[in-house]
């Protein structure tokens, strides 16, 4: 993570930071206690950085949270600075459906979240719900992200191999069109907005195989956060629920292949 290198505020205009972290905490002063906690920041969150706190590494920022303006210190360390519209469009609304599900401690099954599930369903044409629970729906959840984002250049469907099959045969072909384009873990390192694909089977899923088939058994989640040896992704129907993972980098910033579990990454070019 990179601190702001532009901390200053001027009369015309504050400059605006994201969170760059699965949250981060809002305290009246630059000091880690219980009694300091204002809020926490959902991961992208916008705020305006009002310049320097009286703790170095801090700053004092302003932001809007569910309609209520608030303001406080956060770690700088924390943010970054704003990605595409379109890419901030899709971690928004990724970070609202957490939010939805109550941080992923909802169920899909129950209300209201069955109902959650049945407008991820609904944006690609389906009419599941959550209540259908033999249905995985993590490739409807990062469809509808993607979908309401306004992404026009991405193959939404109820199964992850579709589109990942998409985003590699695309970078192979030269195809612009697409929005995704697939690499080998050690050609691109992640960034926010990029899909995490990973196998779910037992079988030998890797890019080679994915760039020729587009039905087996796999999963995708969105990076949200990148961090110094890792970073934090949300996806769909994980325990259940909408929830985020962590995911482990090397040295060099490239995604670890988890025994051979994680096999390629999605470059999202908005």
């Amino acid at each position: 993570m990179t601190q702001s290198s532009n901390l200053k505020n001027t009369a015309a205009t504050l400059p605006v930071q994201n969170v760059n972290a699965k949250w981060l905490n809002l305290r009246d002063e630059p000091l880690v206690k219980p009694s300091t906690l204002i809020t926490s920041l959902p991961f992208g969150q916008p705020v305006e950085v009002l310049g320097p706190s009286t703790r170095q590494g801090w700053v004092e920022v302003r932001t809007t949270l569910n309609g209520v303006q608030v303001r406080g210190h956060v770690a700088a360390a924390y943010l970054r600075d704003p990605l595409s519209e379109q890419i901030e469009a899709a971690v928004a609304i990724a970070a609202a459906e957490w939010e939805r599900f109550g941080r992923g401690r909802g169920r899909e099954h129950v209300a209201p979240f069955a109902g959650y599930v049945g407008e991820y369903w609904a944006e690609i044409g389906y009419t599941y719900t959550g209540a259908d629970r033999n249905v995985p729906w993590s490739a409807a959840f990062i469809s509808f992200v993607f979908s309401r984002a306004g992404y026009t250049g991405m193959r939404f469907a109820a199964a992850h191999a579709r589109y990942i099959n998409e985003a590699i045969v695309a970078r192979e072909t030269g195809d612009t069109s697409r929005d995704f384009h697939g690499y080998r873990l050690s050609e691109r390192r992640p960034q926010i907005g990029d899909l995490i694909a990973r196998r779910r089977t037992s079988a030998a899923i890797d890019y080679d195989y994915a760039a020729q088939h587009d039905a087996f058994k796999s999963h995708t989640d969105m990076v949200i956060a990148v961090g110094n040896g890792y970073v934090d992704a949300i996806g769909g129907n994980l325990a259940h629920s909408v929830r985020t993972q962590r995911y482990r980098t090397d040295a060099a910033g490239y995604l670890d292949a988890d025994g051979g579990r994680v096999f390629a990454l999605l470059a999202n070019r908005r």
